[in-house]
């Protein structure tokens, strides 16, 4: 897995290749998600937030006994 390492930090360098393909890396992890592995969420009050056809998103948690939670979050992304 690549490591994000900080941008350039003098204004000169902004139009260097480095700054141009750290920018690039930063954006393209943005854009899209992908793993071929887990992905694990450490907090109980955080869950999944999925946005369903009509515009609402709705908050995934799980309980104590693994039953599944949807909690409509309205249209407004959280």
């Amino acid at each position: 897995m690549p490591v994000l390492t900080p941008p350039p930090y003098r204004v000169q360098d902004i139009t260097s290749q480095p700054w141009q393909k750290w920018f690039s890396f930063v954006f393209s992890m943005i854009t899209k998600f992908y793993t071929e592995n887990n992905v694990v969420i450490d907090s109980s009050s955080n869950g999944l937030v999925l946005k369903d056809t009509a515009g609402h998103y709705w908050k995934v948690t799980v309980s104590v006994g693994g039953v599944l939670t949807t909690t409509d979050l309205g249209t407004t992304k959280p």
